[in-house]
């Protein structure tokens, strides 16, 4: 077995889309409550399916979603899914206070923060980001932070459609006896 074959061993097919639907349904009365308002868009026509382990992308998403509710709120978060040919890409845009770009390398390190929330006191560890580039690095894909125009912060996390990770079944044989019944 192949060294990436052997990294994805274990992981099924996951519908991006209703893992997103699904989390953020679950996480809308706890944003409201902060003054967070939270939308899912989707976007795209090929599915948005990917390989890998629902458990540990349902923990991006519930990062992603928790980040924006301690900076963003008072405000609003944005989470799109998407599919192109090859890929799935999740991307969460908050209006929150964002990250300068000179500290965007320290919200992708463990145990730093990459914004201070705006001036006020915010608790954290610094975990959440480094968490969830690793999960989506383990997926086989990309997690980029960018300032998000009008403000706030954007993070696109690229995943490969589950057809990229998953080779085909093996076509049936075609010197097979023909059907005696026919």
């Amino acid at each position: 077995m192949d060294e990436a074959r052997a990294a994805h061993e274990g992981f099924v097919p996951v519908d991006l889309a209703a893992l997103a639907a699904e989390v953020t349904r679950e996480r809308a009365p706890q944003a409201l409550r902060v003054g967070l308002e939270l939308a899912l868009e989707t976007e795209g026509t090929e599915p948005a399916v990917v390989a890998g382990s629902p458990v540990l992308l349902r923990e991006v998403l519930l990062n992603l979603i928790d980040n924006a509710a301690r900076y963003a709120a008072p405000g609003t978060a944005t989470l799109r899914v998407g599919s192109e040919a090859a890929t799935v890409r999740l991307v969460v845009e908050d209006d929150g206070p964002g990250i300068p770009p000179e500290r965007i390398a320290d919200a992708l390190t463990r145990f730093r923060r990459g914004a201070d929330g705006g001036g006020t006191e915010r608790t954290g560890f610094g975990l959440g980001l480094p968490i969830c580039r690793d999960v989506v690095l383990h997926h086989g894909g990309e997690l980029e932070l960018s300032e998000r125009p009008g403000g706030g912060l954007r993070v696109t996390a690229t995943l490969p459609r589950a057809e990229a990770l998953i080779p085909p079944a093996p076509a049936p044989r075609q010197d097979a006896p023909p059907d005696a019944g026919r």
